[in-house]
């Protein structure tokens, strides 16, 4: 009789060490858990609230690019558009108020000229192509949400095959989109032309994606 109560004492005792070595992980766990979380939070990367609400944004990594992907809702259908910074790391950047104006005029815009210095590609390495994509996006295409006429045009003669475009070719109905390297990295206007200037070809990724993020109503 002692020897099956010791028995049955054994087992209980076994399962109770089971149990508690669960409870154990399981505490781990959820402390690994919340450590990441907030790493994670405290580095920034969570939905956004912005200008118009909490915008819903996640990150994806292709090689060694990460891409932060923020979803919109335009007429009750979602597009989704990919940036290289997320909004927190552009708030310091200076973006003239009201400058979306600058597309909505009263009798519609005709033609969206975004126009460059014919060397400022090669100036930036290329990055001043994904600051120009980075607004493009959703202005024109497929996938646009603004549904302009946009042309790339270059500010001086190009193999005399083009016409220059200047800030000064702004109309009631024509909006010019100006694309340079400067000494600060920021968006403003100067008599109707819209103006993104960036330090460098990182600059004008920035700059670039700080003007996206305003047409989504982020900033």
């Amino acid at each position: 009789m002692t020897k099956k109560i010791n028995k049955k004492r054994k087992k209980v005792e076994k399962k109770t060490l089971w149990v508690a070595l669960v409870i154990f992980v399981v505490l781990i766990l959820i402390i690994l858990v919340g450590y990441f979380v907030r790493v994670y939070l405290s580095n920034g990367y969570y939905n956004y609230e912005g200008k118009n609400g909490e915008y819903k944004i996640w990150k994806s990594k292709v090689g060694s690019v990460i891409f932060y992907h923020v979803s919109v809702f335009q007429e009750d259908q979602e597009y989704i558009y990919s940036f290289r910074n997320h909004p927190k790391d552009l708030e310091e950047i200076y973006l003239e108020p009201g400058l979306i104006s600058e597309l909505n005029r009263p009798k519609g815009i005709r033609k969206l000229y975004v126009t460059q210095d014919v060397e400022l590609a090669n100036m930036t390495d290329a990055d001043s192509v994904l600051g120009i994509a980075a607004f493009e996006q959703m202005l024109t295409g497929n996938f646009g949400i603004y549904n302009l006429d946009i042309s790339n045009v270059y500010n001086t003669s190009f193999e005399n095959k083009t016409l220059p475009i200047t800030c000064a070719n702004v109309t009631n109905n024509i909006a010019v989109v100006y694309i340079k390297v400067g000494d600060e990295t920021k968006v403003y206007s100067q008599y109707g032309c819209i103006i993104i200037e960036g330090r460098g070809g990182n600059g004008i990724i920035k700059a670039g994606e700080k003007f996206a993020y305003n047409l989504l109503g982020v900033f």
